[in-house]
Formats: structure tokens, sequence, C-alpha cells
């Protein structure tokens, strides 16, 4: 957790910092491989500037910074499942580097809420995932739809997360059963 430790570095010395959970398109040809960033805040520019400190781009051909990344040099996991979840995007480009290579809703649904808990400024690792989802992530059920509607509304928050950061907020106070109950390989 790269990204982890540098947001701590930088909220140690009173440097807003953040990470996100997301996907990068740059890392592998044909995919785009799940991969946590940070946002630093640029007062100046009254703007989040995100960069990838992780250094997996080395020796890559990057036709952009990784130290100032546009919006659109990351797929961000909430646009990636609302897309997916239109029909607008083939969920099998986003992948999840797990053993079984997981895709498309089952790899979203992991960094989307991922990035719920980043931005609440609770990083978790990659081992745990809320309890409820662990078949459907382990590939052995598909989700009920007021489950699918659940993480829909989530991406719709998680798409603006400094307009709907209220949200989110309460969000992150109501849901102290669901996406709060964690499982994990020991738990």
């Amino acid at each position: 957790f790269v990204a982890v430790l540098v947001a701590s570095i930088y909220k140690a010395k009173g440097v807003p910092c953040r990470c996100r959970a997301g996907y990068a398109p740059y890392i592998q040809p044909g995919a785009s491989m799940d991969h946590w960033i940070n946002q630093i805040w640029n007062e100046e520019e009254d703007r989040w500037v995100t960069f990838d400190a992780d250094g997996l781009y080395d020796g890559l051909d990057l036709p952009f910074t990784p130290y100032d990344m546009d919006h659109g040099q990351v797929d961000w996991a909430a646009e990636a499942w609302l897309k997916v979840r239109a029909g607008e995007e083939d969920g099998e480009r986003f992948l999840y580097a797990d053993c079984r290579g997981t895709r498309g809703l089952r790899a979203l649904a992991r960094y989307l809420v991922y990035d719920f808990y980043a931005l609440m400024n609770h990083e978790i690792s990659y081992v745990f995932y809320p309890r409820y989802l662990g078949g459907f992530l382990g590939g052995q059920e598909e989700l009920p739809a007021r489950r699918l509607e659940e993480l829909d509304q989530l991406a719709r928050l998680l798409a603006e997360p400094d307009e709907n950061f209220d949200q989110l907020t309460a969000w992150w106070q109501e849901q102290r059963g669901d996406l709060r109950d964690l499982a994990g390989p020991l738990i």
C-alpha cells in the first residue's frame, strides 16, 4: 500500500492528502488494473492533484505525467461501475489482480467499496470486503437487485465525491451494518 503510506506522510505534515481506489489503464495493455493512487490538495489552484506514487509505470512510455494526472487517466471505480451497469462499457476490461483474475462487476464492487472507505479516511487492506459481498466476489452467487441498487447509489455519490461528501459521510455513519461489517481471511 504505497498510496496509504504516502497519504500518511503528507497528513502527518499537515498537508491534505487522500487515497483513492480505482483502476489504472496504463499498467497492463488490454486491461485496467486495480490500483490505489493519491490526491493532494493544491490550495493555490483550488483542486485535488491526482498522482501515482507507486512507480509501476517506470519504464512505460506514458503520454502523461503520473504526478499530475487528468481525470480521464484513471478509471474511477464509481464511474466504471455505473458505465458497466448501464451497458456502456465492457466490464471484462477491469481486472482485480487476485489469483482468479476477477473481472467485471465483481472486480468493480470491491474497489467501489475500497474507494468509499478511503474517502472516509478508513483505508482497508485488499483482503477485506463487506461480508454480504463474499459469495458474489467469490463468484458463487449473484447479488440481489436491492444490493445492486445500493451499490449504484453509492457509485453515483462517489462519482462526484467532493460535491456529495456530506451525503457520503452521512451514509458512512448510517451503514454500521452492511458495508462496514467486514470479512477477510481470518474473520
